[in-house]
């Protein structure tokens, strides 16, 4: 596998950029996050009927929908399956 390469100048670009990409990120979690309580609810589950099938402690799911913490895809996939759904991440131009 080859090795990537960080410069100073990457670095001093990717700083300028942070603000914004903070917030980027945060809106697709924020986005992430409200699609799947709403399917959780239509599907009529609790935060602990979720817990229960994924093995995801419910505080963690607690702190989830709050928004609280961040989840891996790992986690995702799991939570999404619980509510019998699938995960799908596309890339889009902006």
């Amino acid at each position: 596998m080859k090795k990537s390469v960080v410069t100073k100048k990457m670095v001093l670009k990717d700083a300028k950029n942070a603000p914004a990409l903070v917030e980027l990120q945060k809106a697709v979690k924020d986005n992430v996050i409200e699609q799947f309580i709403a399917k959780r609810k239509e599907r009529g589950m609790t935060q602990s009927d979720v817990s229960t099938v994924t093995g995801i402690q419910r505080p963690n799911i607690s702190r989830l929908e709050s928004g609280y913490y961040n989840p891996t895809l790992d986690m995702l996939v799991r939570l999404a399956d619980s509510i019998d759904c699938n995960v799908k991440i596309t890339f889009v131009d902006k």
